[in-house]
């Protein structure tokens, strides 16, 4: 099983001897954390803070105890510092992920039960520009006791693939030019 999870979009994708058989598309994934973030900041501590400044916050919440969040006072309107730990921020996670999970859980229901053991045998890869978001993989072996990781490279993962998708069809074509000369 794969999921991607980009800006936009969340795919989770069961796949077996290179074909899709099961895909759900969601619309909850890095933008939707990073404005989660947002409103947990604007709601509990009174400061808006940007969209890139909470993507920032959101890649750093599992390295450091606090996170430093600069953004607009939305009592004076003027700009202010905070320090807000960790904990509070992955909080605000919560609701994102589990519907992930749950659109997981979906798709492992509906597969032939061979297949969902193979899953949960061999695990869940994570791939796109928010697979490393804090708390997804616990999330995950957590609720289905499946074994996760993050790809290598795992914000690359589709430009990668797209790139040995083209150098195959290069070489198939040049086969194929090859054999009709």
């Amino acid at each position: 099983m794969v999921i991607d999870i980009g800006a936009g979009l969340c795919e989770v994708c069961a796949i077996c001897m290179g074909r899709i058989v099961s895909c759900e598309t969601v619309l909850n994934a890095g933008d939707k954390f990073d404005a989660s973030i947002s409103s947990k900041i604007a709601a509990k501590f009174g400061i808006k803070a940007g969209k890139f400044s909470c993507e920032a916050i959101k890649r750093s919440l599992n390295e450091c105890e606090t996170v430093h969040v600069c953004g607009r006072n939305l009592n004076t309107g003027l700009p202010s510092v905070i320090n807000i730990p960790s904990k509070e921020l992955i909080k605000a996670l919560d609701d994102d992920i589990k519907q992930i999970v749950l659109v997981v859980k979906h798709i492992l229901g509906e597969l032939p039960s061979a297949l969902a053991g193979d899953i949960l045998k061999n695990g869940i890869t994570l791939c796109g520009g928010a697979a490393n978001t804090v708390g997804l993989k616990e999330a995950l072996f957590e609720q289905l006791g499946c074994k996760t990781q993050a790809a290598e490279n795992a914000e690359l993962s589709a430009a990668n693939g797209l790139s040995k998708y083209i150098d195959k069809k290069i070489a198939e074509t040049s086969v194929i030019k090859e054999t009709t000369a």
